[in-house]
């Protein structure tokens, strides 16, 4: 009964998902909702970088009481002075991330009510693409 596509029950709408995808709409709201993502992970690694800077300043006293303390052989030495090598470096990766992430968790602190916005401006966003993906058109007259 049907001989074209386009003619086709559900082919508009395919049509005009088709056309959206190629125009790149769905684009900004897709890079806003990536934004808001990264602020909110910029929090979690930020708590994660202190608690990871937290355990390796516990763990180098460790070393360095036992070092202090304990008669160690050669090797032992060297396995622990290893170990506080590579706590350093880790240490130091945590007070990097610590330095950068700061400035930025500060300022989604204190302009959290910004954040809510844009979030309430992302779920207004989704609607109108969702609007859009299913937008049709019935034709006024027949030929």
């Amino acid at each position: 009964m049907y001989t074209t596509q386009a003619e086709q029950p559900g082919a508009k709408r395919v049509a005009a998902k088709r056309v959206a995808a190629e125009r790149g709409i769905g684009d900004y709201t897709m890079e806003l909702e990536r934004i808001l993502t990264q602020f909110r992970d910029a929090e979690s690694a930020l708590s994660m970088a202190h608690t990871e800077l937290k355990q390796c300043d516990d763990r180098t006293q460790d070393i360095l009481h036992d070092l202090e303390l304990n008669d160690h052989t050669y090797h032992e030495r060297g396995k622990l002075t290893t170990e506080l090598v590579e706590i350093r470096r880790r240490r130091r990766v945590a007070k990097d991330t610590i330095e950068l992430l700061n400035p930025l968790c500060t300022w989604l602190t204190n302009n959290s009510k910004s954040i809510y916005m844009l979030e309430s401006v992302l779920g207004e966003m989704r609607k109108v693409d969702i609007k859009r993906a299913n937008r049709q058109y019935w034709p006024k007259c027949k030929q």
